[in-house]
């Protein structure tokens, strides 16, 4: 008897937790929403996306579906604030509910900053009110709401006449509801911090994620570390840990958003199309263009200010509102707004103040409310995705601001007038080399005309095999490119040194295939990525087959065979490093400048677009600087490195190669073509000199 009224009791309770579950509201409705991301997000969570969506944003909203669907890469710094993550957190949802994503994973700075984002989801799929996203998703949002308070209901969820349904409702994992009947389990959807150690070989139930959003991974720490410590963390975390999560001949797609909070932060270099071409990095600014009146700005930064931080007798702002700043913007806002374009012109606080008036009437208020309040800098970094350069003075006096605003004028490729010498320099590394092509006046004024990177393809991570003829045959492709470009085809002759640091005989082998107007280089001294450490002036007296050439160069008659016999150019690298800087360094008005490609903008305030893309090479050639320190009791000068050099050693390199070609500082004139040398005398081998 009792065992009777017990089965009945649990019949009982499981018929009144059966679920009654309607099917599809408009299902024509869902279909056209899951074919049109913008649709999806407008319908079902209209709460989140009020505002018509800006250009900006549909691309972010296009990027990520590509992402989604194809499984490939994308970094976007966007503005704090502007809806980027919230876009991409329920475009993961979306994807999921209509099954093109099996497993998305949400990975944030820490797991509680991940979980608010899972929790957003949650929230919604929860939600008692009836919604589009209620009506068209009835299985997910009805479960969800059941299970939503108690998750440990989501153990024998049934509905429609005791029909199981699967689903899992975790803290920081989810796996949405399904009848078991039709498909045995749903997707997925977990969030984890970027140092948790759930990451490595990530699994629910032997799934991969298909899909990764890294959102903000940089933390404040990696302001306060000048050698960019914590970036390069997140940087290994994101390069081995997350790149390989995806299954067996399975895609992942990985989508990073951030604003970027410093030049050494992770999200500078994913963002950087030059350090991490795979994720096709872009940066979104607030404002794209700077109003024409910035006079009437500062006087409504002027009138802001005096009114929030002027005090009266009780202590208090005179203006807390800054209704005057405010009013001085509606007498003036046709001549403020004009030549201003904003990527949202819709993000400003629209809320109304005690006396009826609203805070703010416009995105490009908002903006000059934040500079007024926090100042330009901190606007540059958390609006702008520009964080300023180190302006201050550093060891040598030299900083990456000053030589990006050291533009000539002149296009990229473009060889300014009276230009006698073509030089070009190549650092070789394991998975690149760095390259420069510069120009220079008979006055010893050079110009950047060009540089960049070329990848070292077909080697393998961990491993040097094929590393050598990985080497020689990129560098010889290299050259070949350089050789084909209008600007090399302006000289009858022009100069390329190669590093030879490093694979040292796969350099010397692509120089013998190159044949003229290549040679290998080796630097001596004691700054970072010196071939060989010590004196130069010691080197020198070593061996008699050793030709100086200019103060602090010389050649080193080379035999080797089977390669023929060859010059080696060894150069003072401190000696050259300094005078790189010294030019950088030097007025612009003076002979012996050096300049970059590019233009200036119209107000000098602001760097101008082709400024702001040298940042990435200007931290190299500021990668090293001298310092002076005291050594038992004496003033020792030391080379300090900061960073990445590369292109600071390919620039070097082609500073070496014009001096090579006669090129004077100081107005010592150029010769069309170097002094002749002795023809190398041969052991059995026969070729020409390098000249």
């Amino acid at each position: 008897m009792a065992t009777a009224d017990a089965t009945r009791m649990s019949e009982n309770r499981a018929r009144a937790r059966d679920l009654v579950i309607s099917p599809v509201f408009d299902a024509k409705r869902r279909a056209a929403c899951e074919a049109d991301d913008c649709e999806w997000l407008r319908t079902y969570l209209p709460g989140v996306f009020y505002n018509p969506f800006t250009p900006y944003q549909k691309r972010v909203i296009e990027d990520c579906g590509t992402v989604m669907r194809y499984g490939t890469k994308k970094c976007t710094a966007a503005p704090r604030g502007d809806g980027k993550s919230s876009i991409v957190k329920y475009l993961s949802l979306k994807y999921a509910l209509s099954r093109q994503l099996r497993f998305p994973l949400i990975i944030g700075a820490t797991s509680s900053k991940a979980g608010d984002m899972l929790s957003d989801i949650k929230h919604h799929l929860a939600l008692r009110s009836i919604t589009p996203l209620s009506q068209d998703y009835p299985v997910e949002t009805a479960v969800a709401r059941y299970v939503g308070p108690w998750p440990s209901r989501a153990k024998n969820v049934t509905a429609n006449g005791r029909r199981p349904i699967n689903v899992e409702w975790g803290a920081d994992t989810i796996i949405l509801p399904t009848w078991e009947d039709e498909e045995p389990m749903g997707p997925i959807v977990r969030s984890l911090g970027i140092t948790s150690d759930d990451l490595q070989g990530c699994n629910v139930y032997d799934v991969r994620p298909d899909f990764v959003m890294l959102d903000d991974l940089d933390s404040r720490d990696s302001l306060s570390s000048a050698e960019g410590v914590i970036a390069g963390k997140i940087e290994d975390a994101i390069d081995k840990t997350v790149a390989g999560m995806a299954g067996q001949s399975k895609s992942l797609g990985i989508y990073m958003l951030c604003t970027i909070t410093s030049r050494r932060s992770a999200a500078f270099k994913y963002s950087d199309t030059s350090q991490k071409p795979a994720y096709c990095g872009e940066r979104i600014a607030a404002i794209l263009k700077w109003p024409e009146r910035t006079d009437l700005w500062q006087s409504y930064i002027e009138l802001r200010e005096w009114g929030t931080k002027t005090l009266d007798d009780n202590k208090r702002a005179v203006d807390p509102f800054a209704r005057k700043a405010y009013q001085f913007y509606i007498d003036n806002r046709d001549a403020m707004d004009g030549g201003a374009e904003l990527s949202n012109p819709f993000n400003f606080k629209a809320s109304v103040l005690p006396d009826g008036s609203q805070q703010q009437i416009s995105g490009l208020q908002r903006c000059y409310d934040y500079i007024a309040d926090h100042g330009m800098p901190s606007f540059m970094t958390e609006h702008q995705n520009d964080p300023p350069e180190d302006t201050g003075v550093v060891e040598s006096g030299i900083n990456a601001e000053m030589i990006r605003r050291q533009v000539s004028g002149f296009a990229q490729g473009v060889v300014p007038p009276d230009c006698v010498v073509l030089a070009h320099g190549v650092d070789v590394g394991k998975y690149k080399l760095h390259w420069v092509v510069r120009a220079f006046r008979a006055d010893g004024t050079g110009f950047t005309v060009d540089y960049g990177q070329h990848d070292v393809y077909n080697t393998k991570y961990g491993s040097d095999e094929g590393l050598d003829r990985a080497i020689r045959r990129e560098v010889v492709r290299r050259v070949s490119e350089f050789r084909d470009m209008p600007y090399a085809k302006q000289f009858r002759d022009s100069l390329t040194l190669v590093d030879s640091g490093y694979r040292t005989e796969a350099v010397y082998a692509a120089c013998e295939d190159l044949g003229m107007g290549v040679m290998p280089i080796k630097g001596i001294g004691y700054s970072a990525g010196v071939a060989q450490q010590g004196r130069f002036v010691d080197e020198m007296k070593h061996t008699k087959l050793k030709e100086p050439v200019c103060d602090g160069v010389f050649l080193s008659t080379q035999y080797l065979p089977p390669l023929n016999p060859f010059q080696l150019v060894c150069a003072d690298a401190d000696q050259w490093k300094a005078w790189e800087h010294d030019r950088w360094m030097t007025a612009q008005d003076k002979p012996g400048c050096l300049f970059l490609f590019g233009e200036k903008g119209e107000d000098v305030e602001f760097m101008s677009a082709d400024q702001r893309a040298h940042g990435h090479y200007a931290h190299h050639i500021c990668a090293e600087v001298e310092v002076e320190e005291i050594v038992k009791g004496a003033m020792k000068r030391r080379w300090k490195a900061k960073g990445e050099n590369h292109w600071l050693d390919a620039s070097y390199y082609a500073d070496v190669a014009a001096a090579i070609k006669g090129i004077r500082a100081l107005g010592q004139v150029a010769t069309a073509t170097p002094p002749s040398r002795p023809a190398i005398v041969s052991t059995g081998h026969s070729r020409q000199s390098r000249w």
